[in-house]
């Protein structure tokens, strides 16, 4: 496995793993050739449930999309969040595939300055992404995301993540066989 390849999977291993839906990863354009990569742990992941994208490039960055296809697809189809995003202009029955090519227009296209909806996408609670997007200077505490209610539960969830995440690191340096560790549960 190559350095970029692991790089990649230890910025995405919560979403590549369903312990969120997904992550979002970003490496500067000269770091490598990064469309070779993503193709290469496609490969190595179409049996886990895994996938990888490009979500958005540019010259300042690439934006990577690592996410488990049953756990996105799952999240997306919650009724908040369905209506929530219907308000962003993603259909009502538009599968997760569908909404993520939306995403990646709206990014690509500039329209906006960032589609901040993308925190529904990752797994955020929706009480978060809604209290970034309306209030987003009174949050209560700050982790993978900004926490605007249940400061507690999402502190404890922090936790976890963190610790998930350096045990993946760890495993991830182990390793040469990446869909061994990304398994589909």
């Amino acid at each position: 496995m190559s350095e970029l390849e692991k790089r990649v999977c230890k910025g995405c291993c919560l979403g590549l793993s369903g312990l969120k839906a997904a992550s979002l990863y970003s490496l500067k354009p000269e770091i490598g050739n990064v469309e070779n990569t993503i193709t290469e742990l496609n490969s190595k992941l179409a049996k886990t449930g895994s996938k990888v994208k490009i979500l958005h490039k540019n010259s300042k960055r690439t934006l990577i999309f690592a996410y488990n296809s049953e756990r996105l697809e799952e999240h997306l189809k919650d009724e908040k969040n369905r209506e929530f995003l219907e308000r962003y202009g993603y259909g009502h029955n538009d599968n997760a595939d569908s909404c993520l090519s939306t995403l990646s227009f709206k990014m690509e296209s500039g329209i906006q300055e960032f589609p901040h909806e993308i925190g529904v996408f990752l797994g955020y609670p929706i009480e978060d992404v809604e209290g970034f997007i309306n209030n987003r200077d009174n949050c209560m505490a700050v982790g993978l995301w900004k926490v605007y209610k249940d400061v507690d539960k999402k502190k404890e969830m922090f936790e976890k993540f963190d610790e998930y995440t350096k045990d993946f690191s760890k495993k991830i340096e182990e390793t040469d066989r990446i869909e061994e560790l990304f398994k589909e549960n």
